[in-house]
């Protein structure tokens, strides 16, 4: 992922500039998700593998963005709330989706639903989309001149 992130971010920004790459890369994280509710055998998986990574170019886009809109003397508060964010859905977010797994998979479920924990990360990521569709960010939209 990160040789993914590294080579990929920046052909979208320069290709679709910083708002649409965010989106771009949303947009395949949701299709992602929505992929694993149908894959049944090992071997659709790492056809998935091959567009997954294109997911991977939100994060960074984002951070610089968010980076470039706070001064100098806020840096280190924004990266310190950014980095708490991330450590928190990765402390919290594993139990929820274990859980969920686990009550889907399990003998009380209605129906047998595996893909349910990246069902609610697609619902998660549908709420991020609208609410970046709604971000006054001055991002720049427009593809840098060569």
């Amino acid at each position: 992922m990160v040789v993914a992130r590294l080579a990929l971010t920046p052909v979208a920004l320069s290709r679709l500039g910083e708002r649409r790459t965010i989106l771009f890369g949303m947009v395949n994280m949701f299709a992602s998700g929505i992929v694993y509710q149908f894959i049944t055998q090992g071997w659709e998986m790492y056809l998935m593998l091959m567009f997954l990574p294109l997911g991977s170019v939100t994060i960074p886009t984002l951070i610089a963005a968010l980076s470039r809109e706070a001064p100098a003397s806020d840096q280190g508060e924004l990266q310190g709330s950014l980095m708490g964010v991330q450590s928190a859905a990765g402390i919290i977010g594993p139990p929820i989706g274990t859980a969920l797994f686990a009550y889907f998979v399990g003998p009380s479920a209605p129906f047998a639903w595996p893909a349910a924990p990246f069902m609610l990360s697609c619902v998660f990521i549908a709420v991020a989309f609208v609410a970046m569709l709604r971000v006054p960010l001055a991002l720049r939209d427009s593809v840098p001149a060569s």
